[in-house]
């Protein structure tokens, strides 16, 4: 286990389209 960036980088890109999926109704209403 080696390879700690590609772990960040999945858990960064999650959180992005989760909170994308969270704030886009909120900003379009």
């Amino acid at each position: 286990m080696d390879t700690p960036t590609v772990s960040i980088d999945f858990t960064i890109i999650i959180i992005f389209k989760f909170s994308f999926i969270v704030l886009f109704p909120i900003l379009y209403s």
